[in-house]
């Protein structure tokens, strides 16, 4: 058995190939489900004859091999069929074999077996994008054990915690526990008892490449050790996931290190998300299945979420514990779910967002997106108009119906999950644009890789075939490897099948699979006569394989049939570049199409593809004009039609009220999902992308026109508010256009201060507010503001109307403000409201005066009050004394 490093190379998953294919003396499977099989190669060292038998030495397992007797002479080889059967064998454990060959000959040989029979092929994970947040998914053709009373518990949903983070690089980054503040960022999680998962993911960074640990504080001690990591991910990129199933108690670090920085001396951020799934069974997740399914049996299992009130870019994180009967609750796994809240499904655009007028009109386009899942999705969609706008008459698509201000319509979304690219094919001759990338040549043809230094690769001989780890955009896929064989064709991933030297009509189910043909036809390599493959790439972006001096096999130089020809691909091409390019030079036809020939291409399964030109090996029939289109200079490109994603629009046309007064025009779709279960009904984001041009928006005191008052010489504030519909900035000015003149501090701004002047009597002045937008749009509102004049207070004094000589004689003032204004009093030039003072000796009635003097500040009120002292040595007194009737004098002082 033999094998070659660069079909090892291309094997590696890791690059898009399965390791399965490689033709190497053993027999392996991790997750066999009921049955498996393999094809593997045996060449002969001598001739004899063999017998071969499958032994199984773990119980449960059958091993077939076909053919059981074969025989070959020295050189010959002979592909083996080995089937197992895994019914029986132990689920989740390796079971054991070998595949016995025997001849007399030769000693006896053997390839060992090695498998896990699996419980089905239940997925490992489920991870979902939610395009809203009630909804469900369905998962086709699952198969397992016999199944005999489904069970399932969720647990979950669980919002991740997301945190913005920012680390340098670290400066010895092969050891990032070396020091804990040197380049890394460490979060701190507490894990209880019975944890379902603890899951990590890093994304949104500036750093080129991030690592991710999830460390276990095992003994205690604090410090994270490098024998307590219990999951890491270290890829060449920033964004970096760690899932741990059924972790420990205890206290866990996640630690994010920064690997590689965006540029020396950078601080990088990244968003940090992560979340802890407890034993506690959620209501957010649920999955339905069958009750009971026989063994091996395709059934559909519907996953169901509840994502509450999620927003775009939420992550949620659960777990779906699955078994086939009430004992055996979780026999059949506990399968993480992850989901990410999406963009909504259903959601509002505009063609334009330039702003319109009253009067104009504006369309609209309520979009339903593609649907990538396994299911048709029938929705029922509708939107109200807002007010300000009205439809128009006959703008509705897609059979809407018009029902007032609400448009509805039913719009069934059919199923894209699987549908794959295909190529429009051209030619140079007809298309300017099919050309190669000039790479300094200078026109577009042929690249000569021979030009460049590069030579033959070591392929050599005939049905041969090689497999390059060099990247090649295929179908919508971008894989990291290819077989290149001698007969002028390319496959991505399953071999290159028993007979490559027969050409096929493409396309065909039969192996090869994945084929990209410039030139297949039953070829040989002669490297010692230059005849060779070479192979290169310019970066990324280009990969070129070239094929010189190809002739028929076995013709030799009998007749003049001989090529050189090359792939190109464009691993990037925009979109109006080919993806793939044939080019052709050094062409000679003899017998041409007499000869076998596809070009062409196929996808991976073989049921789709083209082959426009093509001439059976039979030589029995031929389609294209083979002779005169492969001729020197010829080139044939593939041009990609990828799967669309686009929306399906559903328009409408409004014009826009001349009373609309300005601003986003705002836009908001309801939809149901009808004939999905488990899928909620959904508003769209409000969607503002289209303004109608409008002034600003004045009021004051919630008035165009306002009616204020205030006293002379005080402030006013002066509520003004500009709202502009638009968000354009505003230039604000306040104005006086009548009465006396008075002073506003804060121009400029919505409220300003009015300083009122002084007024001999009431006396109105008016103000205006004007508001300016930066497209020239303006608005004034106008402010009455009544100058009331002050008045003076209103004085009222106690005093006692007569008292004896030698007493206390004690005066109290009061007084009312018609302003409220604070009033202070002096009494007989005395600061205070009260005054005493004794009575003065007498030998005869006597009449003392006293003068309160009442101020608000600006104008002043004065009252004059008499007291009659009487003489206590017996005089004349109390009938002569007279009740003094007090005199009030106005003052009012002014203030400049």
């Amino acid at each position: 058995m033999d094998e070659t490093d660069d079909n090892y190379s291309g094997a590696d998953p890791a690059l898009g190939g399965e390791p399965r294919t490689l033709n190497i003396p053993s027999i392996t499977d991790n997750n066999c489900v009921g049955r498996c099989s393999w094809k593997r190669t045996v060449t002969a060292t001598k001739d004899g004859s063999w017998s071969v038998e499958g032994v199984s030495i773990s119980e449960g397992l059958s091993i077939t091999v076909t053919p059981a007797t074969f025989d070959l002479a020295a050189g010959e080889s002979q592909e083996l069929t080995i089937d197992i059967d895994a019914f029986g064998a132990e689920s989740d454990v390796w079971s054991f074999g070998s595949i016995n060959l025997t001849s007399s000959v030769s000693p006896d040989l053997h390839l060992p077996v090695s498998i896990v029979a699996s419980n089905g092929n239940i997925p490992d994970s489920f991870d979902f994008k939610a395009h809203r947040n009630q909804d469900s998914y369905l998962i086709e053709d699952v198969m397992a054990v016999e199944i005999t009373n489904f069970q399932s518990v969720s647990y979950g949903l669980t919002k991740a915690t997301l945190t913005e983070g920012s680390v340098t690089q670290d400066s010895d980054n092969s050891d990032y526990l070396d020091d804990l503040e040197d380049g890394l960022s460490i979060t701190t999680v507490e894990v209880p008892e019975n944890a379902v998962r603890l899951t990590a993911t890093t994304m949104e960074s500036t750093s080129p490449d991030l690592d991710l640990f999830i460390v276990h504080d095992v003994n205690g001690d604090g410090i994270p050790q490098e024998e307590e990591v219990v999951g890491f991910s270290a890829s060449a990129s920033a964004e970096e996931y760690v899932n741990v199933e059924m972790p420990e108690a205890g206290n866990y670090w996640i630690i994010v290190q920064n690997w590689s920085a965006s540029s020396e001396g950078a601080t990088d951020t990244f968003t940090l998300a992560h979340a802890l799934v407890d034993s506690e069974p959620g209501d957010g997740l649920s999955i339905e299945a069958p009750s009971a399914v026989p063994q091996l049996t395709e059934f559909d299992m519907r996953l169901t979420w509840d994502l509450d009130d999620a927003s775009e870019g939420d992550i949620f994180f659960g777990a779906i514990a699955l078994g086939t009967d009430e004992e055996n609750a979780t026999n059949l796994g506990v399968i993480p779910v992850d989901i990410v809240r999406g963009m909504a499904d259903v959601y509002v655009t505009s063609p334009t967002t330039e702003r319109v007028n009253p009067g104009d009109t504006q369309e609209f386009a309520v979009n339903v997106m593609a649907n990538f899942t396994p299911e048709d999705r029938i929705y029922d969609v509708s939107l109200t108009l807002p007010e300000g706008v009205t439809l128009v008459e006959g703008s509705v698509s897609s059979e809407g119906i018009v029902d007032g201000d609400t448009i509805s319509w039913t719009v069934e979304q059919e199923s894209l999950l699987g549908v794959e690219p295909t190529y429009t094919i051209t030619t140079n001759a007809t298309d300017a644009m099919c050309m190669n990338p000039e790479f300094g040549q200078g026109n577009g043809g042929y690249i000569d890789l021979a030009g460049f230094g590069i030579g033959f690769s070591a392929l050599d001989g005939d049905t041969v075939d090689a497999t390059f780890s060099i990247p090649g955009y295929f179908l919508g896929e971008l894989y990291g490897s290819m077989t290149v064989t001698d007969d002028g064709f390319i496959t991505f991933g399953n071999g290159t099948g028993s007979a490559p030297w027969i050409n096929q009509n493409m396309p065909d189910s039969e192996l090869p699979n994945g084929v990209v043909a410039p030139y297949w036809r039953d070829q040989e390599l002669d490297v010692a006569n230059g005849s060779g493959v070479s192979v290169a790439t310019a970066g990324p972006n280009y990969t070129i394989v070239e094929w010189d001096n190809m002739k028929f096999y076995g013709i030799g130089d009998s007749y003049a049939d001989i090529a050189d020809y090359q792939v190109v691909f464009v691993n990037n091409a925009t979109e109006s570049q080919p993806n793939i390019i044939y080019s052709y030079t050094d062409v000679e036809h003899e017998l041409g199409a007499v000869l076998p020939v596809s070009i062409g291409y196929e996808n991976a399964t073989g049921t789709a593809g083209q082959t426009p030109i093509y001439s059976e090996y039979s030589g029995s029939g031929a389609a294209g004009d083979f002779e005169t289109t492969i001729v020197e200079g010829a080139q044939f490109c593939m041009y990609l039609n990828d799967v669309s994603d686009a929306p399906t629009q559903l328009t409408f046309s409004v014009t826009v009220d001349e009373n609309n007064t300005g601003g986003p025009i705002q836009m908001m779709a309801m939809s149901e999902v009808t004939n999905i279960p488990g899928a909620g009904s959904a508003v769209s984001p409000i969607y503002e992308g289209v303004q109608v041009e409008g002034p600003p928006q004045v009021t004051i005191d919630g008035e165009v026109e306002a009616s204020l008052e205030v006293v002379e010489l005080r402030e006013l504030p002066l509520p003004g508010l500009v709202v502009e519909p638009n968000g354009d900035k505003v230039d604000i000015t306040w104005k006086q256009v009548g009465g006396p003149p008075a002073v506003i501090a804060g121009n400029g701004l919505q409220e300003a201060i009015l300083m009122a002047p002084e007024v001999e009597e009431d006396t109105l002045i008016v103000l205006e507010l004007t508001a300016e937008d930066s497209n020239g749009n303006e608005a004034t509102a106008i402010a009455n503001v009544m100058v009331k004049n002050n008045l003076p207070p209103e004085i009222s004094v106690t005093a006692p109307t007569t008292i004896g000589e030698g007493e206390t004689i004690t005066i109290t003032a009061s007084a009312t403000d018609p302003e409220n204004d604070n009033v202070t009093f002096t009494i007989n030039g005395v600061p205070g409201s009260t005054y005493s003072t004794s009575a003065p000796g007498t030998n005869s009635e006597t009449t003392v005066a006293f003068e309160v003097v009442a101020s608000d500040g600006l104008n002043t009120t004065t009252e004059t009050v008499s007291v009659i002292v009487t003489d206590k040595s017996g005089g004349s007194m109390g009938w002569l004394a007279l009740l003094l009737v007090p005199v009030a004098f106005l003052r009012r002082r002014k203030f400049h």
